[in-house]
């Protein structure tokens, strides 16, 4: 990396002078392709290079049925956090512990659309059935969740492997070291080997188990953890040389992806990966695992959303987990909303931070739920962005959403946030001096110019101008409230706009979200 005027980039030598092979007037062909963009910031350049993968037919991908974009885009709650507040992880996660976390999860009022079971339901890694020691009625609690109306998520690191006798398999099917013996990952009491996936029995065991596993927990969404955790080739490789390095991970997506899809086609692939290379396999990119990042998860969810959000140019959303606590999730919400679905690994018992889930908190939540829109395919534009920042990074205190070149959703941020520049208005479409989001609910492609319904969520009390509706146009304001309470009044816009000034609360019932009709669309 070379630097200079406290700006930084790489630098890439091509040498012929050290190994010879560099001679005469000819030219010789490197191993792999280089593409190479530029732009005036990161995302331009980052849009430039996705345009090339796309151009050059490096990435392509389908778009997604209507109930894939459905879970896709579906609010989330994954049991993690709260394993981890309980003294329930890994063997210690039961039944009694997960029945418990749904029950707080019900007891709470979120409004989620989702429940992800995470490490550790399964018994032994490799086979993808539950431990039916700890959990006797695990599937009858996923029945349960299901009848709720919400959709069913499971945690699995599919090439982990406790013991290959168990498939058929043996030390030969297994990633192994420079000594010749298989890498063991994990701690101590509860170590683990890693599949060789260039050997063709365990991509049959593979496909096989994977099959049975999405035919009997018919899962809405797969995390597909640790698939990163492939050791570098100065630890392990494998039996075929010429999968090493990335292309071991490329083959194992393959035969992952490959068979959940060959399994259900609507199966959504969440995974931690910002390349845009992983996006035929993956649908759902998450921001986590931010344990790192403790006291400054908004922060850092900031950060990646700046550039994961690019990801939604070519059909992959962003799902915004909250960390590890509660006193951070209005900003990562907020952040979210046109990025992909809401998140959170909250605890209802206690965090890092000694926070809980107020109603405040709540009726937030579900609030910008209500704004969630479900295309997979967008562009979110960062405004009052800083790109470059020593500390911070790259980040953004307000965004635009656009599907199909038309703003559909703006979020803004009034005041500065984490040194980005707070955003009072945008342009004709709308103006602020309380943080807002705004979101069309229709879906005809007209974005808020003729949307006839629109949504409004705002944090705090504060004046909102939607300048986008026509003067003299009569508009029905419903305040929708945590407890289900309507308050319904009409109201006439000006040639300014429509001005409101959203209520907080309602009789001291917090207020999720005004749902506002316009009557002469």
């Amino acid at each position: 990396m070379r630097f200079r005027d406290e700006r930084f980039a790489p630098v890439l030598q091509l040498r012929g002078d050290l190994w010879g092979h560099l001679r005469g007037p000819g030219g010789f062909e490197l191993g792999a392709r280089l593409v190479w963009t530029v732009g005036a910031g990161y995302p331009e350049a980052i849009r430039a290079y996705q345009r090339a993968l796309v151009e050059t037919g490096a990435v392509a991908v389908a778009p997604s049925s209507p109930n894939k974009a459905a879970a896709a885009t579906a609010s989330q709650f994954n049991t993690w956090g709260a394993q981890l507040a309980a003294g329930r992880a890994s063997q210690r996660f039961d039944q009694a512990a997960l029945d418990t976390i749904d029950a707080q999860l019900v007891a709470s009022g979120l409004d989620v659309g989702m429940v992800v079971v995470d490490d550790k339901w399964e018994g032994e890694y490799g086979r993808l059935e539950h431990a039916a020691d700890r959990f006797p009625a695990f599937e009858a609690t996923l029945e349960r969740i299901r009848g709720r109306g919400l959709l069913v998520g499971l945690w699995a690191a599919f090439l982990r492997c406790d013991d290959p006798a168990t498939h058929g398999l043996g030390e030969a099917d297994l990633l192994r070291g420079p000594d010749g013996a298989p890498v063991v990952l994990g701690p101590a009491d509860a170590p683990y080997f890693l599949f060789d996936v260039t050997r063709a029995g365990v991509r049959e065991v593979l496909r096989e188990r994977i099959a049975a596993f999405v035919a009997r927990y018919r899962p809405a969404l797969v995390k597909f953890d640790f698939g990163y955790e492939i050791p570098d080739l100065s630890r392990c490789a494998p039996s075929d040389p010429a999968f090493g390095g990335e292309r071991l991970l490329g083959l194992a997506l393959e035969v992952v992806v490959g068979a959940l899809r060959a399994a259900d086609p609507d199966v959504v692939v969440m995974y931690y990966a910002l390349s845009p290379l992983f996006a035929p396999y993956v649908d759902v990119h998450s921001v986590d695992d931010l344990w790192l990042n403790a006291h400054e998860y908004h922060a850092e969810v900031n950060r990646r959303l700046f550039f994961g959000r690019l990801l939604g140019e070519l059909g992959v959303v962003s799902y915004g987990s909250g960390g590890y606590d509660w006193a951070h999730q209005a900003d990562i919400w907020f952040d979210s909303v046109g990025a992909g679905p809401l998140g959170m690994l909250g605890a209802f018992t206690r965090d890092l931070s000694d926070s809980s889930c107020p109603p405040e908190l709540v009726a937030l939540h579900n609030g910008l739920v209500r704004l969630s829109r479900r295309n997979t395919r967008f562009r979110l534009e960062a405004i009052g962005a800083g790109g470059l920042g020593p500390v911070t990074g790259a980040r953004s205190s307000s965004w635009v959403r656009f599907e199909d070149d038309v703003p559909v959703l703006v979020a803004l941020r009034v005041h500065d946030f984490l040194g980005a520049p707070g955003v009072r208005e945008y342009g004709d479409l709308l103006a602020a001096d309380v943080d807002v989001a705004v979101a069309a609910l229709d879906d005809d492609g007209d974005g808020f110019a003729r949307a006839r319904r629109i949504g409004v969520v705002t944090r705090g009390a504060g004046r909102v101008v939607l300048r986008f509706v026509d003067d003299g146009e009569q508009v029905t304001v419903v305040a929708h409230t945590l407890n289900g309470r309507r308050s319904e009044s009409v109201r006439r816009s000006t040639a300014d706009g429509l001005a409101l000034a959203p209520p907080a609360a309602v009789d001291g019932d917090p207020v999720t979200w005004l749902e506002l009709t316009r009557q002469g669309r």
